[in-house]
């Protein structure tokens, strides 16, 4: 068996095997997932079981079968079998996500939309691991752009809308014609108000915050 193995056209034959495995999967199969959907789908199998199959339930001779929507599995399709979750093989995903693993967050982060479109209860370890992924997303400082700190004045602009909706109360317009400055708004009693202050902002600055005011989910 050595020396047929290890003979040329033995060999050529495996060559040429392997060549048509490659030609089908990196070629004529256009539904291929890129790398890393692929590594991900593969570590979602991982926390999962197979399913019970209604064929193999205690169901007497000629009695009809009574299929609930809920307790269909959620995994599986037309290539794959049906399969549940597993939340003790997911607490072992869990632990790879908690270090750092990031596909393996990705991962988790499949099993559980599935959960959520089924409309289920999820179980105890993948519900306390997105329960806290999303407590650190809400916590997240967010990252800085271009152009500076979007955040930097937010106090200041929303005090700034409050005060001119406020003084609106009051009688004054919110703007003023630029070409008469006879008639204060509210804008330019802001302004002069945080001058005052020491708040490097002219009534210009004020006017732009308040035309952005819905940015801040501020509703007039």
């Amino acid at each position: 068996m050595t020396a047929k193995l290890m003979s040329p056209e033995y060999v050529e034959a495996g060559v040429i095997l392997a060549h048509n495995w490659a030609n089908y999967w990196l070629r004529e199969q256009p539904d291929v997932e890129s790398g890393h959907a692929l590594l991900r789908h593969m570590l979602m199998e991982t926390a999962l079981t197979p399913a019970t199959s209604v064929a193999d339930a205690d169901v007497a001779e000629g009695e009809a079968v009574v299929v609930d929507f809920n307790d269909l599995p959620m995994f599986g399709g037309e290539e794959c079998a049906p399969a549940d979750y597993d939340d003790g093989k997911g607490h072992e995903l869990v632990k790879k996500a908690i270090s750092g693993d990031s596909d393996a967050d990705a991962a988790l982060c499949g099993i559980a939309l599935k959960y959520v479109l089924f409309g289920k209860e999820m179980p105890s370890h993948l519900c306390g691991y997105i329960a806290a992924v999303l407590i650190n997303r809400f916590n997240a400082c967010p990252r800085r752009r271009k152009g500076g700190d979007r955040y930097a004045n937010i106090g200041r602009n929303l005090f700034i809308i409050a005060a001119v909706s406020r003084l609106q109360g009051l009688g004054f317009k919110p703007t003023r014609n630029r070409a008469t400055r006879t008639q204060r708004s509210g804008c330019s009693i802001v302004s002069e108000a945080l001058s005052r202050m020491g708040f490097a902002i002219n009534e210009s600055g004020v006017e732009k915050v308040w035309s952005e005011r819905s940015h801040y989910y501020v509703r007039d």
